[in-house]
């Protein structure tokens, strides 16, 4: 019973919670919006409030991050995210493009009349995907056989395809290059 015991208290010393950014901001749904006395308004709160919280629990390291609410700069708000980590004791994490805002989501993803959209939504290996009426840029995170067994998949739900080409840096890849990898 004794050992039991010293796994359960060494794998709570390790349990960890991310914190969402949107957490601490007022909240809401496509019915309406909760508005809260405090609540963060700009990234500097929230990682505020962030570290607040971690320095009450310990167990919550990272805040996650919204790329077009949070992080309005993109790639040149890297730096601001550094100092705010620095400065409240709380690393960014998790960073959440913002999918489903677009018109097209209007009829959801997995329902969608669209060609396409709710194959392209329901592969976990797609990170981003930005589609109108007449075309669609997906990021894959993945290998070439990823990329294949996509195409395959797109070809067979009789979606047009034109065209392939390198992306340029996200805020994402320049997150991961920051950090080295270490947060995920």
């Amino acid at each position: 019973m004794r050992n039991n015991d010293a796994r359960i208290v060494d794998a709570l010393e390790r349990f960890t919670v991310e914190l969402p950014s949107w957490g601490f901001a007022n909240t809401g749904t496509r019915f309406g919006k909760f508005l809260q006395p405090a609540a963060a308004v700009t990234i500097e709160e929230k990682f505020s409030d962030a570290g607040h919280v971690h320095a009450l629990t310990g167990a919550c390291p990272t805040l996650a991050l919204h790329v077009l609410w949070d992080v309005p700069d993109g790639a040149g708000g890297a730096a601001e995210i550094d100092r705010l980590s620095a400065l409240y004791g709380v690393r960014a994490g998790s960073i959440n493009p913002n999918l489903f805002q677009d018109q097209q989501y209007k009829f959801g993803s997995f329902g969608n009349p669209e060609a396409g959209v709710s194959l392209i939504r329901s592969d976990p290996k797609i990170r981003d995907v930005n589609l109108n009426h007449r075309s669609c840029t997906i990021e894959l995170d993945g290998d070439d056989a990823d990329v294949q067994r996509l195409l395959r998949q797109l070809a067979a739900a009789d979606c047009g395809l034109v065209s392939f080409a390198e992306k340029e840096p996200t805020l994402e890849d320049v997150f991961m290059m920051v950090t080295k990898g270490l947060v995920t």
